[in-house]
């Protein structure tokens, strides 16, 4: 594959020159760059007043044309008094994913997503959390495995949790909880260097109708306490392995494919999730089913009558 659009010596779009199609680069699983997001653009609006709405009509068409980024990318930039330092690095990032590779281009903008917001801005003592698909730890397509790889060896990871599926109205599908630090010794709490805390809280909660399931102020408490607990915070119970809880190792983890889904150190292995709801699963698997059934009685009529030729039918 070539680049997602035509590019001079300086790394500018070539006056004249159609972009290539769209659907041949997401077909290749390919990285695409929409105009509103592309280098050339977004350098001739930098020193604009507009800028942050700029950047920000770039994120929401990066996400609306690459899917599988939706959600990740930052954005509100055109809030007043943003820091314009940090919007000049933006542009820089930006421009430096667009100017990369085509081939490595996936790959490198999920980790640039990493290093760069998630890391970068974090404070030398600080964390963050946030949630993702639970593919998010264990899949290996468009480098992710690469990407998580790179966060343990950099004992960047501190806690991971799997949630029930059903916690949400907009769908079914199960979630997981990261929680990132730079500082795994910072004289507040324990060491937990080349540690990270898994949390297989897949069974709590409780249903509140057929396809819904809440977490209780008890099941919020039993995650927090036992984080709290495991990372030596002030005040905080002794740590305990309780069934749904393991501190890992790093070189642990390793041998695990750098996989991190919770089930893996707590207890049985999860089951890779597919992604389809539970109730749309089972329409297509009985729709299924019942195309088999007719299958068979197909085959069956078919047999007796060739066994009816041969004169052992009835």
């Amino acid at each position: 594959m070539g680049r997602p659009f035509p590019l001079d010596s300086e790394g500018r779009d070539c006056p004249g020159s159609d972009p290539e199609d769209a659907d041949e680069y997401k077909a290749e699983n390919v990285f695409w760059v929409p105009k509103e997001a592309r280098w050339s653009h977004l350098q001739a609006s930098a020193k604009q007043s507009t800028i942050g709405k700029v950047v920000d009509d770039a994120m929401v068409a990066l996400e609306r044309d690459n899917p599988r980024i939706k959600g990740v990318l930052p954005k509100n930039y055109a809030r007043p008094g943003l820091d314009k330092h940090r919007l000049g690095e933006l542009i820089d990032l930006i421009g430096s994913i667009q100017l990369g590779d085509a081939a490595n281009r996936s790959k490198d903008i999920l980790g640039r997503v990493f290093e760069y917001f998630l890391i970068h801005h974090l404070a030398p003592d600080g964390f963050a959390g946030f949630v993702l698909a639970n593919g998010s730890m264990s899949s290996n397509q468009s480098g992710e495995g690469d990407i998580r790889k790179a966060l343990i060896d950099a004992d960047l990871v501190d806690c991971m949790v799997a949630l029930p599926g059903q916690l949400f109205y907009s769908t079914q599908i199960p979630v997981c909880l990261w929680f990132l630090t730079k500082n795994k010794k910072d004289g507040k709490r324990r060491d937990r260097r080349k540690q990270t805390l898994f949390i297989d809280a897949r069974k709590l909660g409780t249903l509140i109708d057929r396809v819904h399931r809440e977490l209780t102020d008890a099941d919020i408490a039993k995650i927090v306490t036992t984080y709290h607990a495991w990372r030596g915070d002030k005040g905080a119970d002794k740590f305990e392995d309780v069934g749904f809880s393991k501190s890992a190792t790093t070189a642990e983890i390793a041998t695990h494919g750098h996989v991190l889904t919770p089930g893996r150190y707590v207890g049985a292995e999860e089951v890779e999730d597919d992604g389809e709801p539970f109730e749309a699963k089972m329409k297509r698997l009985v729709a299924q089913l019942s195309e088999q059934f007719s299958e068979s009685e197909k085959l069956e009529k078919a047999i007796k009558s060739n066994l009816k030729g041969l004169g052992y039918g009835g």
